[in-house]
């Protein structure tokens, strides 16, 4: 990926505060994505969840129907698909070696001191982080963005045990958790597609 991943058109400039060990996964996210600064990384990620990490629009619109039957966000969405792909890898054998040390979980974003960050953002991700407020019950577009970096930092809030396992079998297969959770999508669209046609074949 590269840092011209936004049109250098409109792009308004945004101040958000983050806490040092968010700010340290942007670093570490950004040499993992090929870009140079925490604030491309943190403009990539809020760029990702606001196309639905790139996938092709008819998908795309196929998940937006299933998170609106669920009555979920979109991070409690990813967070129960990858849940339950750590289930359907919980039933094979674990791998003989491990990938990595286990990455210690963040601490509560209260505990530490807040750092400001300015990215500059596309009108549409800004109008998309608005969206997002009342379905994640905060009032401010700034805390949006606190939530998705916490929630890929922690690997949606799933217990530390189950982000380990993912964690290993992400690194197995050489992704980073963009295209980890870009595929995890995809799968989820391929299932509700194929209940779909099951389900019309029966009629």
């Amino acid at each position: 990926m590269s840092e011209t991943s936004s049109s250098n058109k409109n792009l308004l400039q945004f101040t958000v505060k983050l806490t040092p060990g968010q700010l340290k996964y942007l670093d570490g996210l950004a040499k993992v994505l090929g870009l140079s600064t925490q604030r491309s990384a943190l403009r990539e990620v809020l760029e990702q969840f606001q196309t639905w990490f790139r996938l092709p629009v008819y998908m795309r619109e196929g998940l937006k129907n299933d998170v609106a039957e669920r009555r979920v966000n979109i991070l409690r969405y990813l967070q129960e698909l990858v849940a339950r792909h750590y289930e359907e890898l919980a039933k094979e054998p674990p791998p003989a070696k491990r990938a990595h040390a286990p990455r210690a979980r963040p601490e509560a974003a209260a505990a530490e001191p807040m750092e400001q960050l300015g990215v500059r953002l596309s009108p549409a991700v800004l109008a998309y982080c608005d969206e997002l407020k009342p379905q994640l019950g905060v009032s401010a577009t700034a805390d949006v963005m606190r939530e998705i970096v916490s929630q890929l930092q922690s690997w949606f809030d799933l217990p530390g045990f189950m982000a380990e396992r993912l964690e290993k079998e992400m690194a197995a297969r050489r992704l980073n958790i963009i295209e980890y959770v870009q595929e995890t999508l995809a799968r989820r669209y391929e299932a509700l597609r194929d209940d779909g046609a099951e389900r019309r074949r029966r009629r």
